[in-house]
């Protein structure tokens, strides 16, 4: 709530009904009373039901057709200037209908809800407030109160359809003109004077149609405000202001005469009768302090200013009617409106030389009694900062003077705060430079000012209203500390700068932004689109900004008030003019509607997208440059659709650069309107390109309309298309008669960019700004458990055929069919492959019942010799197999010195000698033999490094990894992806060892507890990612282990599972990697039972050099995450040599390190495979 409403005894609440529109001197009608209804703010509910009483008419009010059906709406707005503690009293009338109430100011704003049958629908709506000394029943706004604000806001009509997000509530976001402030009566001020003169043709128009009219006109005069500095005179200024600066202090007095260039002279509008000496603008005081003062915020400040109602004159001989005219009398509005004292600190040198003069009239005392005379102390200009007012107007150093009685109360204060604080300061109570109304409201005195300033233009507002408000025996007020080294003429004018630039260089944090940016005129973009006929329960919105607007607990937060918040949906207009922020297109398959957006500092005009600067941050945040981007979500099918439109002062020239001109952009003229699963996708990796090399979204910058175009047409067409069927397949919802449904995020969208590998949620979004592969995103959508469903459901399906199926579905997408043009077929690159199937390098080289899968499943030494086990895969109908092996090569295993039948899928043989090459064979009972395998027990398994780009003629040329050559042994190529990244050969085992049945599903789909390395017997552990409500487990990837704990330790600051239970243990003698080992043993993980910690060698030979990742880039470590996808770091059997460290391996940065072995670490096991007893 807004506001705390006044209660002034039990339940009683001031409401005068019934008033006139002017308060002073009117007959309050009886108070009503709160009927116990438990409202929390005033509102006229206890008016007789169907009439409201008009002062001093005695006539009713028929009770108007209320629009949509609705029957209350509240309003609620800012105060200017109120605090918490403030009393304030409000009148709110329609026509001569009123109401009054008073309130505190808890959140510094009012809130007021309308019982719309008892108040007239087209009469102009006014809020007035003005603060009250006390709670006081009979107490009403007061106009001529140095409080008094007031608004206009259109007729209740009218505001009902600003209420974008139909909650009855409307506030400064939805409605700016809502506020009770200077700058939006220094509009109104200004909007009156022009429609009673130079727009009087517009006085006639509806009130919000007549007000716009002003916004464009103002909008109009600003467009020749701008200049832009070149190096010159850049270099100018700064030499000017360190001439009059002292060393290591800038000083900012006086002024400086620019020469401008004809182009400057031309974009301000400059007349060409001007001589070229006179070209010129004589650049204020605060002018010269935002040039110089560096803002690396901002840096469009230090290189360009806008004209000065002064300046502006100075160029055109006469009043020029703009929005810096309207910021100049808000601000001479903010000086005659109540202003709290200033708490101005006085510490370090000039707290020293108060203490002195203090000790003059107080020697020998503890504690100081007499206050006498003045005191004065020079200061700095931080210190003048503190009271808005520049530097002494020689370069001197300015002085303070302050009374007997403020030096006491100061020195008072500052011994209270030492009881608390060693080191509290001096705090003097400042009067404020309140100027005074002359018994006049702020528009009577801003009018008067007009008329003057229009025949009188080079005078300043501020000494118009000295000259034509004030008597002759009334001047404005000062700092009378200030008046020894400031004349009082002088801090006028320094004060009335300091308010004007605060105004114009006001940022996003500035309590009256909204007004400011309320001065802006809305321009208005009609568009059609269309969506897919299949999403029946349809809500589209429009959403505003590049990147998001972090939240206040995101390390990425900026709280400089530099950018507005953004990633909000814009108002759409209907043909009605309802504004909606959403709208409903249930049973509908296309869209009409209208964008409404601020043209903020005539950005539409000078439209440019992008980054401000080259090597700068600094981006176009406003509404005209910032991106579009359709939010399209259906309810039924819970499909997210996006299409980036980009800025609108791009787009929306459109319609007449190459469409039909009849003020509509259309599909057909505009293919993003085609709302549809190609362009999610594209909005997707366009995000995702986007995205800084290091992961982040900090430096996301809005794009042109020819960079957008220009990245679509580079985006990898089937990585794009692949995207797309995703969403289309949560459309159709079924895939081979199975139900589907692929959401497993907070909505869709975030699952599409997870096989972007892109999370929202983290400080680094992604890995990297590159988009994966298509073997990465197959691997992706593999792993989805609605997928992985349907694969185990069809034995006879794997991921290919998947594809097909998805990526037919976008024909059917009337939307996206022009990116099918004719002779182009969704999914025509798919190539469907049977489950199992040989690849096209070995279907002449594989015999159609040939044996496959012939592997090292296990290798070593015992007192016989060395001994290999040897592995393959079923044969369908086999019932016994027969392993073959020799010196000799050999065709058919007839010819095989030795032979070994076996009903299993593995067998060992032993003895054999270390020199020797075996040649080894495997046939079932009713197939033809497998291809010859060789063996070597001396020959050490030299793994590829997956890098299959790097100079001509080196490592990266040659090996398996490029390979395409078939591998008769598996029947796929050598560096097929399918049993593992490139030329690695990978089986996935279940807990008893066994292979699983389907080895092409995901881990997420089907988990599996071993790898096991083909090329070299080794099987890898697989660590599970425990869940929330998963039970613990020794396997799971966030258990960490000790290997030597420190023999006193109780407890460390990490915790593994027990064994046999569901509990953890932060027991470091518990926690041990021998206990791990030990558990694995007795658990026959994958039926083994010789467990150990890996090698270097051994743990390298599973590492991906192909991609490789920066530490910080990237979380996923650089393996084959389909085979290993838990892995991170890993303790390994190497020990320093006082044996009081191992080393560590981290797969994220392919980094080893020596960790003392009293210290924790994530642990994976080895074993050297499996062993047969004959």
């Amino acid at each position: 709530m807004l506001f705390r409403q006044l209660v002034l005894s039990a339940t009683i609440v001031l409401a005068i009904s019934g008033c006139s529109d002017q308060p002073q001197g009117s007959a309050p009608a009886p108070s009503n009373v709160d009927n116990g209804s438990g409202s929390s703010n005033p509102s006229d509910s206890d008016a007789d039901s169907g009439t409201s009483t008009q002062s001093g008419t005695g006539g009713t009010i028929t009770p108007p057709t209320l629009p949509n059906g609705r029957s209350t709406m509240t309003i609620s707005g800012p105060v200017s200037g109120s605090h918490e503690n403030d009393v304030y009293a409000f009148k709110v009338c329609s026509g001569q209908v009123c109401e009054q109430w008073q309130s505190t100011m808890a959140e510094g704003g009012f809130e007021y809800t309308f019982q719309l049958s008892q108040w007239p629908l087209d009469k102009i709506v006014t809020i007035e407030s003005s603060k009250l000394a006390q709670v006081d029943a009979n107490a009403s706004v007061d106009v001529q109160a140095a409080s008094y604000f007031q608004a206009e806001l259109d007729t209740l009509t009218n505001i009902l359809k600003m209420d974008s997000n139909d909650d009855g509530y409307i506030d400064e976001k939805e409605l700016p003109t809502i506020s009770l402030d200077p700058v939006t009566i220094a509009f109104n001020t200004v909007a009156k004077h022009l429609l009673q003169g130079e727009l009087s043709h517009y006085g006639n128009l509806p009130y919000a149609e007549k007000n716009e009219a002003v916004r464009r006109y103002l909008s109009d005069s600003s467009r020749t405000t701008l200049v832009e500095l070149n190096d010159e005179q850049k270099s100018a200024i700064k030499s000017h202001i360190s001439d009059q600066s002292t060393e290591w202090s800038p000083r900012f007095f006086g002024t400086f005469t620019l020469a401008l260039t004809d182009e400057q002279w031309a974009g301000i509008n400059g007349p060409l009768s001007t001589p070229q000496e006179q070209r010129v603008v004589v650049l204020n005081t605060a002018q010269l302090r935002t040039l110089f003062i560096q803002d690396g915020n901002r840096v469009a400040t230090n290189n360009q200013f806008n004209l000065s109602v002064e300046q502006a004159f100075a160029v055109h001989g006469k009043l020029v009617y703009n929005q810096r005219l309207v910021l100049e009398l808000a601000a001479l509005y903010q000086m005659l409106s109540e202003q709290s004292d200033i708490a101005l600190p006085i510490s370090g040198a000039q707290k020293q030389a108060l203490d002195e003069q203090i000790a003059l009239l107080n020697p020998d005392q503890q504690e100081a009694t007499r206050f006498e005379g003045s005191y004065s102390i020079d200061v700095e200009s931080d210190t003048l900062d503190e009271l808005g007012v520049f530097d002494h107007p020689n370069g001197e150093k300015a002085v303070l003077t302050f009374s007997a009685e403020q030096m006491r109360r100061a020195y008072q204060a500052y011994q209270l705060e030492l009881e608390t604080n060693d080191y509290p300061n001096y705090v003097f109570a400042v009067a404020p430079m309140q100027w005074s109304r002359a018994e006049l409201s702020l528009e009577e005195i801003g009018t008067k000012i007009l008329e003057k300033a229009k025949t009188a233009p080079s005078y300043t507002l501020w000494q118009h209203y000295e000259n034509e408000i004030l008597s002759a025996d009334e001047q404005p007020g000062i700092y009378k500390e200030l008046t020894k080294s400031i004349p009082a003429q002088l801090q006028k004018s320094y004060r009335y700068q300091w308010r004007v630039n605060e105004l114009v260089m006001a940022n996003h944090n500035h309590p009256l932004k909204h007004s400011i940016l309320a001065i802006a005129p809305e321009r208005q973009l009609q568009i059609s689109g269309r969506f897919p006929k299949e999403l029946e329960q349809v809500s589209l919105s429009i959403i505003l900004g590049s990147r998001h607007s972090p939240g206040k607990d995101s390390v990425l937060y900026d709280d400089s008030g530099r950018y507005p918040l953004r990633h909000q949906p814009v108002s759409l207009i209907s043909s009605t003019g309802q504004r909606h922020h959403s709208l409903d297109l249930s049973a509908e398959s296309s869209f009409v509607t209208t964008i409404a957006l601020r043209d903020i500092d005539n950005n539409y005009a000078r439209c440019a997208p992008g980054k401000l600067d080259e090597f700068g941050y600094e981006y176009t945040a406003d509404e005209m440059q910032d991106t579009l981007t359709i939010h399209l979500r259906d309810e039924k099918t819970s499909v997210e659709l996006r299409s980036v439109l980009g800025s609108f002062c791009e787009i929306a020239n459109l319609d007449t650069q190459q469409g039909n001109s009849n003020g509509v952009l259309e599909h057909d003229e505009f293919q993003r309107l085609n709302v549809g699963y190609i362009s999610t996708a594209q909005s997707a990796m366009l995000l995702k390109s986007g995205i800084s090399s290091a992961g982040s979204l900090a430096y996301l910058v809005p794009q042109t309309n020819e960079q957008v175009i220009e990245k679509y047409n580079q985006m990898p067409r089937q990585q794009v298309e692949l995207l797309a069927s995703f969403l289309a397949l949560q459309a159709k919802g079924e895939l081979f008669s199975s139900l589907v449904n692929l959401s497993e995020r907070a909505n869709l969208y975030e699952d599409l960019l997870a096989l972007l590998n892109i999370d929202l949620s983290k400080y680094r979004v992604s890995d990297s700004n590159a988009y994966p592969t298509i073997e990465t995103l197959l691997n992706r959508i593999a792993s989805n458990y609605a997928i992985g469903q349907v694969l185990i459901e069809n034995i006879d399906v794997n991921i290919s055929h998947i594809v097909q199926a998805m990526t037919s579905l976008l024909g059917d997408s009337e939307p996206d069919q022009y990116y099918f043009p004719s002779g182009v077929r969704p999914g025509n690159w798919v190539t469907v492959y049977p489950v199992n199937s040989l690849d096209a390098s070995c279907q002449s080289l594989v015999d159609e019942n040939q044996l496959l899968g012939l592997r090292i499943e296990g290798r070593g030494e015992d007192a016989s010799g060395s001994w290999v086990t040897i592995g393959w895969d079923s044969q369908p109908g086999a019932s016994s197999y027969t392993l073959a092996w020799g010196e000799d090569s050999f065709t058919q295993l007839a010819y095989a010195q030795n032979t070994l039948p076996t009903e299993k899928q593995r067998a060992t043989i032993s003895g054999l000698d270390l020199n020797t090459q075996y040649y080894l064979r495997v046939q079932s009972n009713i197939g033809s033999p497998s291809a010859q395998m060789t063996y070597s027990p001396r020959r050490i398994h030299t793994a590829d490094s997956r890098a299959t780009k790097g100079l001509v003629g080196d490592d990266s040329s040659r090996g398996r990894d490029n390979s395409f050559a078939c591998d008769p042994l598996t029947g796929k190529d050598e560096n097929s992806n399918k049993d593992g990244l490139l030329g690695a050969r990978y089986v996935k085992l279940d807990q008893q060892g066994k292979p699983l049945a389907r080895q092409d599903l995901s881990y997420n789909t089907q988990p599996f507890a071993c790898v096991l390395d083909a090329h070299t017997g080794l099987v890898w552990e697989t660590k599970h990612r425990r869940k929330e409500e998963d039970p613990y487990s020794v396997y799971d990837s966030d258990n960490q282990f000790i290997i030597q704990p420190v023999e006193e330790a109780t407890e460390f600051s990490a915790t593994c599972t027990e064994h046999g239970s569901n509990e953890v243990s932060t027991n470091p003698h518990q926690c041990t990697v021998a206990n791990q080992i030990q558990w694995f043993d007795k658990e026959k993980r994958c039926g083994l039972s010789n467990w150990r910690l890996p090698t270097l060698q051994e743990s390298v030979s599973i590492l991906n050099f192909g991609n490789p990742r920066k530490f910080g880039k990237n979380l996923p470590a650089n393996v084959d995450t389909q085979y290993f996808p838990n892995m991170q770091t890993m303790w390994l059997d190497a020990e320093n040599l006082n044996s009081t460290e191992n080393l560590v391996l981290n797969t994220v940065n392919f980094g080893t390190y020596h960790k003392s072995i009293g210290l924790s670490n994530s642990l994976i096991l080895v074993s050297d495979g499996f062993y047969l007893e004959q």
